[in-house]
């Protein structure tokens, strides 16, 4: 059993895995929230499906934007490149007015915009949030078990 902050609430949770399938089940007691996820691929983890719909369940994400004006306005923050500790470059462009994200060598994945200067990528509650320091600005990733890790620096 592991035991781990999820969204900032105590978790426990246990995977298990034979030859063929995989599963995952987290237990939230503060919510008294309990997700099981099974795989018959013993490839595919099925917590990251779970913990994105508990994750909706319990609004830990922000939430999409619906605002043009501001879906307009956070794009053309975010529009650039962004470097990384590690000298990693992630651009963020715009195609046929969709926001896209790529990681260099890597493919584009699609981002929806999300309130409080965040987005995600499609399909996913893990965000990443717009920070402005200075004129400096950043991207932070917030994953929802690890919380914040890597920050992109707009070039």
């Amino acid at each position: 059993m592991n035991v781990f902050k999820l969204g900032g609430a105590l978790s426990y949770n246990h995977a298990g895995m034979v030859p063929g399938f995989f599963t995952w089940h987290v237990y939230l007691p503060e919510y008294d929230l309990v997700a099981t996820g099974m795989s018959n691929q013993d490839k595919y983890f099925p917590g990251l499906a779970i913990l994105d719909m508990v994750a909706i369940q319990l609004g830990l994400s922000p939430k999409l934007l619906e605002d043009d004006e501001k879906i307009t306005a956070l794009a053309n923050k975010l529009i650039g490149n962004y470097h990384s500790s590690d000298s990693s470059v992630l651009t963020i462009s715009m195609e046929n007015n969709q926001l896209y994200a790529q990681h260099k060598g890597k493919p584009k994945r699609r981002i929806m915009l999300r309130e409080n200067n965040a987005y995600s990528y499609e399909c996913t509650e893990h965000y990443f949030t717009l920070q402005e320091n200075n004129s400096q600005m950043s991207i932070v990733s917030t994953h929802l078990i690890h919380g914040k890790q890597e920050t992109y620096v707009k070039l």
